[in-house]
């Protein structure tokens, strides 16, 4: 099948995803702001909410499936863990593996967290048909999966 290649920048798809990607973010910082969550990141709010379903993975595995970058999700977890809101512990069978906890504080952040964003979700997505979320949600799963 052959497609057409857009005329103006703004109708690439491409350029859809980065800029909703951006809008997205933005507004996630400014809801966490407005709900006195401080400067919670979007990455670290995925982090929150892996850990939460998945307490003590591994810390490499977490980063590849999450972000496919290592340092920067060290750099994170550390900045996490100086916040009180993980824990990370040398596994008892591989001392070269850290496994990472959810701390008291960590647990409160993402359940007051989780509420602001399954509201925000509500607003933003819950008038949408459902079938073109599942068609958009294929759509970005495809192009993930060819530019690996």
């Amino acid at each position: 099948m052959n497609h057409p290649i857009p005329a103006h920048l703004n109708a690439s798809l491409g350029y859809r995803v980065a800029h909703a990607q951006r809008v997205l973010r933005r507004g996630f910082l400014t809801l966490m702001r407005s709900q006195g969550l401080g400067d919670l990141t979007p990455e670290q709010w995925w982090m929150l909410a892996q850990l939460f379903d998945r307490e003590g993975c591994v810390q490499a595995e977490l980063a590849d499936e999450l972000f496919g970058d290592r340092p920067n999700v060290t750099r994170m977890l550390e900045r996490m863990e100086a916040a009180g809101l993980i824990e990370r512990r040398t596994d008892l069978d591989d001392a070269r593996k850290r496994r990472v906890y959810l701390t008291p504080a960590g647990r409160t952040l993402h359940d007051r967290v989780l509420r602001a964003v399954e509201a925000e979700r509500t607003r933003l997505f819950g008038d949408l048909d459902p079938v073109d979320i599942a068609t958009t949600l294929r759509i970005l799963a495809v192009l993930e999966q060819r530019t690996r």
